[in-house]
């Protein structure tokens, strides 16, 4: 063992390629501690967020069923009523994760992607359904989604979710926005975790590193 580390200490490219990988690690660990789901998020993202907009799930069916009865012309307000918003690792631990339309009413909440995807799905099963005519997308803006909804019989367009301002949405744009967003997305006592732990994990690096190359 001591014969490895002499070895990656007299090679300054290996010690910071170690580093720089174990810190990268770690920060993708404490971001995704799921690792199951992390792999199905990049699966998902791959195939794109239309294609999530499923309409066949028992549960969903049962559930837009409930919701038309509920509200014939505004339908998604039965989502208000019965789905709570929350960040993706209040729900699934992982800061990121889109879920199909059954899974957040199976979970009772979501983020506003999930929302997006489950009212989305609502209106193309009511238009399917019930011949009830809505036109709908899912507008995507910096780490946001919401619904764009046009319902031909009142033409009407409206808003389903929160649209960012202009303002907030070119600030967004920016670098310093994203990773804003980015931290606010993890809960204070994750970051708490994951800055002990790169300090701790850093520490004893340098430590096991150099000590015994100096010593040996």
């Amino acid at each position: 063992m001591s014969n490895l580390i002499r070895f990656i200490r007299r090679r300054w490219y290996l010690r910071v390629s170690i580093m720089i990988f174990m810190n990268i690690f770690l920060f993708i660990f404490v971001s995704f501690p799921n690792p199951v789901l992390f792999i199905e998020q990049l699966h998902r993202q791959s195939i794109g967020i239309d294609s999530m907009i499923t309409t066949d799930n028992p549960i969903f069916v049962k559930f837009a069923e409930e919701a038309y009865k509920y509200n014939k012309k505004n339908p998604e307000m039965y989502i208000y009523k019965t789905i709570k918003e929350k960040r993706d690792c209040e729900i699934y631990g992982n800061i990121e994760y889109w879920a199909y339309p059954h899974e957040t009413i199976e979970r009772g909440a979501g983020d506003c992607e999930d929302l997006s995807i489950l009212t989305s799905a609502l209106y193309k099963y009511i238009k399917e359904k019930h011949g009830r005519a809505y036109e709908e997308k899912i507008i995507r803006q910096p780490l946001h989604f919401y619904v764009l909804k046009n319902d031909t019989i009142r033409n009407r367009t409206e808003i389903y979710g929160w649209k960012m301002p202009e303002k907030e949405f070119k600030r967004y744009l920016s670098p310093v926005g994203r990773l804003t967003a980015y931290i606010n997305e993890l809960p204070p006592w994750r970051w708490f975790i994951y800055l002990s732990l790169t300090i701790l994990m850093n520490y004893i690096y340098y430590i096991e590193i150099y000590s015994i190359g100096e010593n040996g």
